[in-house]
């Protein structure tokens, strides 16, 4: 079962600014992201584990990580 793991989920963080009417996202505490170098590891840990062949960044909202082009090309 595990040989068919293919794809990545990373959660960024769980900063969100939509206000979304079905999430609570932005009332959360998001003060606990990891660090850039943890992303790396935690990457380089899967691919070395698995066949990764699709890395989705999830959240919150993403695109408030501050290091999310570096992630984005080191993951690639």
């Amino acid at each position: 079962m595990l040989d068919n793991i293919v794809r990545l989920n990373i959660q960024l963080t769980k900063k969100c600014n939509q206000r979304c009417i079905s999430c609570n996202s932005y009332e959360m505490d998001c003060s606990d992201e990891l660090p850039l170098n943890g992303f790396k590891k935690a990457i380089s840990e899967a691919a070395a584990l698995f066949p990764i062949k699709n890395i989705a960044f999830t959240g919150g909202e993403p695109t408030l990580y501050p290091n999310l082009l570096e992630i984005s090309s080191y993951a690639s």
